[in-house]
């Protein structure tokens, strides 16, 4: 898949998004964003990864699992455990990604590709026991911890439909503008 192709999936796909909203007022505002913002979400993503690997971590194509699910894990991650550059100008400094951000969001996609459609306590639980066995021997520890610590709050949020990135930062292991801004 070139480039082009993905930025085009990925426009797609938002503005389809945009477009099952319910009201103009939803509407309007969300297609907005997309023309203002998708620029800028491009040209983040196309620096730390392929095209093909974006549109498989948004779930925009379909794709193997393989290599690039462990690239994607340690893309972030240096031996210090800071990224290895500075943001791109423009982005928001206050908000930032931590490698146990892009680890929680990682598994929590990892659970909701093993659930079915109609998601039950059981099912969750179930998949939370299968989960770790499914990552890089190197992750499995941290995966197993993980499930120790927030199993009980990632049923609730799974139960719940939240999304990935909502369920890590309720989980205070990704921070959102407005968290970091109140945490300092």
């Amino acid at each position: 898949m070139s480039k082009r192709d993905a930025q085009e999936l990925l426009k797609t796909s938002l503005t389809a998004l945009c477009q099952v909203q319910s009201g103009e007022e939803a509407r309007s505002p969300c297609l907005e964003k997309v023309e203002k913002n998708l620029p800028l979400v491009i040209h983040i993503l196309t620096q730390s990864a392929t095209p093909g690997q974006v549109c498989a971590v948004l779930g925009l194509c379909a794709t193997q699992a393989g290599d690039w699910e462990q690239e994607l894990l340690t893309n972030e991650i240096t031996d210090a455990g800071v990224p290895r550059e500075a943001p791109p100008q423009g982005t928001n400094p206050e908000v930032e990604i931590s490698p146990q951000c892009t680890f929680c969001v990682f598994i929590i996609k990892k659970l909701e590709e093993m659930l079915p459609k109609n998601r039950t306590e059981d099912a969750i639980i179930k998949a939370l026991e299968e989960v770790c066995g499914l990552l890089p021997e190197n992750y499995k520890e941290q995966c197993e911890n993980f499930v120790d610590k927030y199993g009980k709050e990632v049923i609730e949020f799974l139960l719940s439909s939240a999304a990935p990135h909502t369920i890590c930062t309720l989980l205070h292991l990704c921070l959102s503008g407005q968290t970091r801004k109140h945490a300092g």
